[in-house]
Formats: structure tokens, sequence, C-alpha cells
């Protein structure tokens, strides 16, 4: 029995143990340090494809970790997570995955921890983002942003030539995806000033954090019934838009991402496979993502 004991049973004991732990230490690297996520669609060509498999540093900003997964339970429970401290900052131009916040409707902004996104961020806590003509402008900021071949493209097709759906002309606003803003993207401690230009922006970002409801009737501003034309903010923003500009649904559409949603920063694509059969994109292993 004692043969048996050492010859057999304490091995596979041992490699058991040694099995389980790989286990947890590749669990929590995937919470904390890193991930990697498959690109289904195409808003972000032509630097993502559909069937590119892109890698997830999540210790640039930070991992997050949250404080109960009451929200896998229920789509309505708030969601409480905590931001470990990061080496680093999101800078504009960098690729991020994050949840989506409107993947049930764009009129509130609701965790999803099934639905990821991936974009260019454009804008900061604290810039102001515009479109001239197509372009991105960031006040202040020299930096070419985004995609600057689709952004010729667009500057030269007549807005007319575009379907509403794509320029969202309807806005009370005015604002299209060819001119836009400029928008103020807050930052933590801010004290915005809510008018018409901006209402749309701001109110979903205003209900988010208070879970109140904004409304707003001949030019007069109010949360849950209180007039309100300024308000102070609670997080930070970021402005994300695709590169396909012509087919990515992103901030120019249903508004600004709070930095709690963020899951990391995108450096490279880690593989790539064909969807459509054609094996492995070799080319593609390890592309980086840099502008």
């Amino acid at each position: 029995m004692k043969h048996l004991w050492t010859e057999y049973i304490v091995p596979i004991l041992w490699g058991m143990g040694i099995f389980l732990a790989l286990v947890a230490l590749w669990a929590g690297m995937k919470i904390l340090v890193l991930g990697y996520f498959p690109v289904p669609t195409s808003s972000m060509r032509p630097s993502i494809v559909p069937g590119d498999v892109v890698f997830v540093n999540k210790l640039r900003l930070g991992p997050r970790t949250f404080r109960n997964l009451d929200f896998l339970d229920s789509d309505t429970i708030p969601v409480e997570n905590i931001r470990l401290p990061g080496y680093g900052e999101i800078e504009r131009n960098d690729v991020i995955v994050f949840n989506y916040p409107y993947a049930d409707s764009w009129s509130k902004a609701r965790f999803n921890y099934k639905a990821f996104y991936v974009k260019r961020c454009l804008g900061l806590p604290g810039d102001t983002l515009s479109i001239v003509n197509g372009f991105y402008k960031v006040a202040g900021c020299d930096l070419p942003l985004g995609n600057l071949r689709d952004q010729k493209r667009l500057s030269r097709t007549p807005l007319e030539n575009l379907p509403l759906s794509i320029s969202r002309a309807d806005r009370p606003n005015g604002w299209t995806i060819k001119d836009f803003g400029p928008l103020y993207i807050p930052r933590e401690g801010d004290t915005i000033v809510v008018d018409e230009r901006n209402y749309e922006f701001y109110k979903r970002l205003i209900e988010w954090e208070t879970g109140g409801e904004m409304t707003a009737s001949q030019g007069k501003y109010c949360l849950d019934g209180h007039p309100v034309d300024r308000y102070v903010v609670k997080n930070d923003y970021y402005f994300v838009a695709g590169d396909n500009l012509f087919d990515s649904r992103d901030s120019r559409y249903w508004g600004l991402l709070q930095q709690e949603y963020i899951v990391g920063v995108v450096p490279f694509i880690l593989y790539s496979k064909d969807r459509n059969g054609g094996g492995v994109r070799w080319d593609r292993f390890f592309k980086s993502l840099d502008l």
C-alpha cells in the first residue's frame, strides 16, 4: 500500500496541484493583466478586420475588479468596480476595448458584461473635440487623429449623398458626422454647462451618474423635475470612434464613454484567421495598431 501511495498517488496529487495552480494563474492573468478578444465586425477597417483577435493590455490604465457579481444575474443592478493603479494613461489614437454602454438602447447607459467593442480613442478627459468637414480636431492638439484616408473621403462627399442614418442630420443641434461640435469631454470634478447644443450628449452621462431622468422643454433642463443648467461630473470620459467612418456606431452617435467601462489598451493584433475559410492570415500576426 505504501509503495502504491508513493509510486502513483503522490505524483497524481502533485500533478493535479500544479494543474490547478496554472489554471488559477491563467485566470488571474486574464482578469488583471491581459486579455484577447475576437473582432467580428468591420467598424475598425482597415486597422482591424473581421477574424482578427486583438491582444488587450489591462495594466496601462489599471485592471478592474468588481465589488460583487450581482450584475451577472440582472441587467438592472448597478455595477460597482474598483480600478487598481496602472502604469500610465490612455492617449489619443490608442485602440481600446470596452464594455459597450448602449447594447440595449442608445437612450440609457447600462453595463453589459457580454458586450465588448473595440474603437480608437480620439478625445481625452478635458479635451474639446470637433469634426470639421470630416476631419477630427482637438483644440490645442496638432496630432492627426484617426483614419485620415476615410476622413479625406468624407470631406469630399456631399452630406446629401450620405444616408440619414449615417449623417444624423436630424439631430436638434444640427451636428452630423461631417460637421460636429465643438464638444467638451468632461473629466472628474468639472462643472459642465448644459445647453441645447450639448444636451443630447450630457443627458446620458448625467442620467448614468445620478440614476435620474433628464428632460428638456422650451430651452429649460430638469433632472428629476428640478431645474439644472450646470452639473459637477463625477467620472472621466472619452470620445471613441471606429477607423471605418462610414460603418461604425461610436461616440458620434451614442455619446461619451465612461472610464469605468474601459477594459484595456490594444497594442497589436495577436493573430488572425479568415472567417470565410481562407485560412490563417500570417501577415497579421502581432501587427501593430499604431497610426
